[in-house]
């Protein structure tokens, strides 16, 4: 009996441990069985987003986002799925569960990032739709001041604003971008040969303009030439010895030919050639006339040197004799070469007069005369007349001082100024720069020469000499 009694609680115990031991066992089976369910679930999750973000990809890619916005995030998915995720024990494992878990997140993220990607194409590109609007808008503005017609442009651009407000597909808002440009470029070409043609319109408008009236100038400056030339010749002919007539022919075939160039409308060159030809003829004309003038005065003035040579008692018999000979000639001289020739002689013959009268006058060397009176300087060499010309003396209230002079400063490029006793009266000239000046009185009186002034001669000294 005691040993029977004694086995007892030790069946017991064992039957305890036995049953606790498979309780156990019971638990970690259950426990596997969660976790594989746990895995199976995490792969599910990670094949659905696997399959949502191919999907996603595939419908961004169709709808027109272009594969540069997307293919950053396919390669972003692809190391992800290249990523190793860590190996199950035989113990429950929730860092295999947690990483497979992460992975579809991970997924699912991508797959809203594409998402998003497409959604900031979508902007872009109907930021760009509006921006190719508007510039259509632009060239229709200007389209129309070139003077075309883009009424179905403005049209286009109002219906495709409208149309395309809410426009969501990348695809198709680059369709629409792109039919927008087309139109911009079409219509671009159309302004830019609209105003070629109108600019070469104008400009063959204005090289018409300004040929006309090039001809008509030509026209006018040949029959300006014609009366010019006419007067020329009346007043050749009034001087019944000259030779005119072959003048005459040659002015009256030139206006034959300018009223022949009227009629049928010549071209410019051809009035312009006309009109060099009539100048020429006036050019001889007034050449012969002139030439006569200048002659006789030149014998008149020979005379009064012979007067005075005489007066002071120079012996010019014989220079008379000459002059007296060569007037009859002038006078009888019909050509231009006869007349010159006697001009020759006359002035050899003043110049020996010179020679001899002014001398003795003025004495060898370098002389100059000024005439305030004349207003006139004349300047010798050795008697010699080498300088005839007008001249402006000092005005009244200023007079040039009177009497016999030595030059004793000359200069070049000499920057005269008003003296101190004018400064700030009405003589105050300032300061001027005088190519040439000699000095030839102390208190500061100059010959100078004056390019500022364009008269000189008997009067000039009143205007401010």
């Amino acid at each position: 009996m005691i040993a029977l009694s004694g086995l007892r609680p030790a069946i017991v115990v064992t039957q305890v441990v036995l049953t606790f031991g498979a309780a156990q066992l019971a638990g970690v089976a259950a426990a596997g069985h969660y976790q594989q369910d746990q895995v199976n679930i995490a792969e599910a999750s990670i094949a659905s987003a696997d399959q949502g973000f191919e999907a996603r990809t595939q419908q961004v890619i169709a709808d027109g986002t272009p594969h540069a916005s997307v293919d950053p995030v396919v390669a972003m998915h692809q190391r992800l799925q290249a990523q190793a995720i860590p190996s199950s024990n035989f113990f429950i494992d929730r860092l295999r569960i947690d990483a497979l878990n992460k992975r579809a997140a991970d997924t699912q993220a991508l797959t809203r990032q594409v998402a998003a990607t497409e959604t900031q194409v979508e902007v872009t590109f109907h930021q760009q739709l509006v921006a190719s609007v508007k510039d259509l808008r632009d060239q229709v503005d200007a389209a129309r001041a070139a003077g075309l017609d883009a009424a179905d442009y403005a049209a286009f651009a109002d219906a495709t604003e409208k149309a395309n407000s809410d426009l969501s597909v990348p695809r198709l808002e680059q369709q629409a971008i792109d039919e927008v440009k087309a139109r911009f470029d079409t219509l671009t070409a159309a302004t830019a040969a609209r105003i070629a043609a109108t600019n070469a319109r104008l400009a063959a408008e204005e090289a018409a303009r300004q040929a006309a009236l090039a001809l008509q100038n030509a026209k006018d400056s040949a029959q300006s030439a014609l009366q010019n030339a006419q007067a020329a010749l009346a007043r050749a002919q009034a001087i019944t010895v000259l030779k005119v007539t072959d003048n005459q022919v040659a002015i009256n075939g030139l206006s034959q030919k300018l009223s022949q160039d009227l009629a049928s409308n010549a071209a410019a060159d051809q009035f312009l050639a006309l009109a060099q030809g009539m100048r020429a003829q006036t050019a001889l004309l007034n050449n012969l006339v002139n030439t006569r003038q200048a002659t006789y005065d030149l014998l008149a003035l020979t005379r009064r040197e012979l007067d005075a040579a005489q007066a002071a008692k120079d012996d010019v018999t014989a220079e008379r004799a000459q002059v007296d000979a060569l007037a009859p000639q002038l006078d009888a001289a019909g050509d231009l070469s006869t007349i010159a020739n006697i001009k020759n002689q006359v002035q050899a013959i003043k110049n020996a007069i010179d020679s001899k009268y002014l001398a003795a006058l003025y004495g060898v060397g370098k002389v100059i005369v000024v005439s305030t009176d004349q207003e006139r300087l004349v300047a010798l060499q050795d008697g010699v007349v080498v300088l005839n010309t007008l001249v402006t003396t000092g005005r009244p209230s200023l007079p040039t001082v009177l009497g016999t002079f030595h030059i004793f400063y000359k200069d070049t490029n000499y920057h005269m100024c008003t003296p101190p006793q004018w400064r700030g009266t009405r003589y105050d000239y300032g300061c001027v720069w005088v190519p040439y000046v000699m000095e030839f009185e102390s208190s500061g009186y100059f010959i100078h020469d004056a390019p500022w002034r364009t008269h000189y001669g008997p009067g000039s000294d009143s205007e401010n000499g």
